[in-house]
């Protein structure tokens, strides 16, 4: 009789229960949309609607060379926000029907993206480039509902539809890569002439990653679209067109998503491993230690086990946290910073523009041999006697030792052959090696030998190299007759049919003091070095060639000349 009583409570108890369960789906449908969304917003609502005349008015395709012929973009939280499977306070939240979420109440498009569509209907550089959506979101029917809401400004205040926009549309779930096959297919665009921005890095439902991996560059966004994620990925795609350069990378972004709202955090070198330049961070609230690549370390700093670090989070290939931006914290003290020439402390540091090259090149040219620097775009464009720092790449140029026929044809010997191709001792890929002087100009000029002038050579007065008989300080666009003779295929240490169609001198070159670790980049990029690292007799002086000592050097000048 005991059973049978507690059985029947038991199920008095489980039928409340049910009815309390099945009480709260109704509820739910009716919760307030101030509620704090799973997928975090990425920018406040507007007060006002957004006018043709808020808007910029500037394009930043006008600061590049080359535009992509499709932009790509994903939707929850990279063009508009919050994302669609959090507005679970809608009816029809479950199939996605009717009531639709409503454009600027529910759903608002970010500021930079609307700037980003603007431009693009607007600015003659985009005439030749469609505008696509990938979305791998469960919601399609809202989000096409969505796009057919949203309206761009216009001049005459009429407005422009969203979807009228775009070209191609994916909306369904399943993945990236299937969404990038259809718009290759139906567009007719090769994944390198594309471009996405999206705010999925990597892991299990990371987008940019795999995307990248097909060829297509792709823009990690993790606060959706801003300004500088659009002005970034515009600039590297153009500059890795214009260097020849693989398209097939990601333009990674720190923000939200990268870790603690994107702010420093502290902590204490853990271990390093000096040979294989990986060490790990002791975060100083607590948890496990994070992994940090010797690429992320600020240059000119002494690592070593006990270094009190700042840094910020980010996330590797496979989307596990790690340290990027690793410098060392005001409780560190000066010593943590080394002066490359002498060991002692030295905060001064300077910037310069840098590019990188894979060996056997970058040694050639920083040993002064490769005197002829060959490209298909015109990267050295605007930098006349400019000084940069040259970059060694991680990997080895395949051209099957084409460089040492012409070496041997030269009659350079084997034992300097040896010599030219490899580094210094203490010097290796990875790092910054060398300054040196190259010739460039605004225009390029198209130039051909004629038969009669392509034995005619002269002699630089600066570095007694041989260079074709015309002006030098330009950047030169060289015919195929011209790249073929020997004189040049013996400066740019390749064969004609294999060189870039831009030539550009290389004046002068000088090792650095010590290297300095850093992870290369496409084109012409900024770094910053110690003012140590910096050889002998190339001084920052007033902007001018100087002679005589280096006396009175200011960390603040930029422009760095040799002495004559």
């Amino acid at each position: 009789e005991a059973f049978r009583n507690r059985m029947a409570a038991l199920c008095v108890v489980l039928s409340l229960s049910g009815l309390v369960l099945n009480l709260r789906p109704s509820s739910r449908l009716h919760r307030s949309p101030a509620v704090v969304m799973g997928g975090g917003i990425k920018q406040s609502r507007p007060s006002a609607p957004r006018t043709y005349d808020s808007l910029p008015q500037e394009a930043v395709a006008d600061a590049v060379d080359v535009l992509p012929k499709l932009v790509v973009f994903d939707l929850d939280n990279t063009v508009w926000t919050p994302e669609l499977y959090t507005l679970r306070h809608l009816r029809g939240y479950e199939a996605a029907t009717s009531p639709n979420p409503v454009a600027d109440e529910d759903v608002w498009l970010l500021d930079s993206a609307l700037a980003a569509f603007h431009e693009m209907t607007t600015s003659p550089r985009w005439a030749q480039t469609k505008v696509a959506i990938a979305s791998r979101t469960n919601k399609g029917p809202w989000a096409h509902a969505l796009l057919q809401s949203f309206v761009v400004p216009t001049a005459d205040g009429k407005g422009r539809c969203l979807g009228d926009i775009l070209s191609f549309v994916e909306i369904y779930p399943g993945s990236k890569t299937q969404h990038f096959e259809r718009l290759r297919e139906d567009s007719g665009v090769p994944f390198e002439e594309m471009i996405f921005f999206d705010d999925a890095l990597g892991g299990r439902y990371g987008n940019c990653e795999p995307v990248s991996k097909m060829g297509v560059l792709s823009v990690h966004t993790p606060d959706g679209l801003t300004a500088e994620r659009w002005r970034a990925g515009l600039t590297t795609f153009s500059d890795l067109k214009a260097s020849g350069h693989s398209t097939a990378r990601v333009v990674q972004g720190v923000g939200a998503k990268s870790g603690a709202g994107g702010a420093a955090a502290s902590g204490v070198i853990a271990k390093y491993f000096s040979d294989k330049r990986f060490g790990f961070v002791s975060p100083s609230g607590g948890g496990r230690d994070l992994f940090f690549h010797e690429s992320s370390v600020e240059p000119g700093l002494r690592v070593r086990p006990g270094l009190a670090v700042t840094y910020s989070v980010g996330a590797d290939k496979r989307g596990r946290p790690e340290c990027k931006s690793v410098a060392a914290s005001d409780a560190a003290g000066a010593g943590a910073r080394s002066d490359a020439k002498s060991g002692s402390a030295d905060g001064a540091h300077v910037r310069l523009r840098c590019f990188s090259m894979n060996q056997p090149f970058a040694g050639l040219v920083a040993h002064g041999h490769k005197t002829l620097e060959t490209r298909n775009g015109t990267m050295f464009m605007g930098s006349e006697g400019e000084m940069v720092l040259l970059h060694v790449g991680r990997r080895t140029y395949p051209d099957g030792g084409k460089h040492l026929d012409i070496m041997r044809r030269a009659g350079v010997a084997e034992e300097d052959i040896g010599r030219l191709t490899r580094l210094p001792r203490g010097f290796d890929r990875g790092q910054v090696v060398a300054i040196l002087e190259v010739s460039g100009c605004s225009t390029a000029r198209t130039i051909s030998l004629s038969s009669s002038s392509a034995a005619s050579t002269i002699e630089h007065t600066l570095t007694g190299c041989l260079c074709w008989p015309v002006q030098l300080g330009e950047t030169e666009l060289l015919d195929r007759e011209t790249r073929c003779t020997h004189d040049i295929e013996h400066q740019a240490c390749a064969y004609g049919d294999d060189m870039g169609k831009y030539a550009t001198r290389v004046l002068r070159t000088a090792w650095l003091s010590s290297p300095v670790p850093m992870r290369g980049q496409p084109g012409l990029f900024n770094v910053q070095v110690p003012l140590a690292a910096i050889p002998d007799g190339w001084k920052v002086r007033d902007g001018t060639v100087t002679q005589g000592s280096s006396d009175d050097v200011s960390e603040t000048d930029l422009v760095f000349e040799f002495e004559v």
